[in-house]
């Protein structure tokens, strides 16, 4: 297996490049988080720690990279709305998961595409997530992207812009 390289940006610790190219991602679209912030217990004996929790949105996130496995994130969605974002940050929709349903007492999971974008937020406001398999994103947008995806990390650890 191997191991993600632990990053340091803007004076919190991540566990890996990615959760901090996300952290990148999020503040420059203008979008308050909190990192790995309360676990949870989602089944028996089963913990889960999210990766992000969006306060506005009242929302967490697991990010995972391509083909990683969201198991523990979908037991998760049965009580709280959670929005999966597979590799690094893209100009397109991700899933978000939520139960609306309850029968003979399972949860019925479904899930939606959303647009997490500056251009959102501004179009619909903090807290609503554009839903559509169509993307909405502007110049901003991009620009998040791409300082996510090229932001260097001195030495393994420290990120900088």
């Amino acid at each position: 297996m191997i191991k993600a390289i632990e990053t340091h940006y803007s004076g919190h610790h991540y566990r890996s490049r990615l959760e901090a190219r996300w952290a990148i991602y999020f503040d420059h679209i203008g979008v308050d988080f909190e990192y790995e912030s309360e676990g949870y217990e989602v089944a028996a004996g089963v913990c889960y720690l999210p990766d992000f929790f969006l306060p506005d949105y009242k929302c967490h996130v697991e990010v995972k990279h391509k083909g990683g496995s969201f198991k523990k994130a979908e037991l998760f969605a049965a009580d709280s709305d959670i929005l999966l974002l597979e590799g690094p940050p893209k100009l397109k929709s991700y899933r978000l998961l939520y139960s609306a349903d309850r029968l003979d007492g399972n949860y019925i999971i479904h899930w939606m595409p959303v647009c997490l974008s500056h251009a959102a937020i501004e179009s619909f406001g903090a807290g609503s997530f554009y839903y559509s398999d169509h993307y909405y994103f502007d110049d901003e947008d991009a620009a998040a992207v791409i300082a996510a995806n090229t932001a260097r990390f001195e030495h393994g650890r420290a990120g900088w812009l």
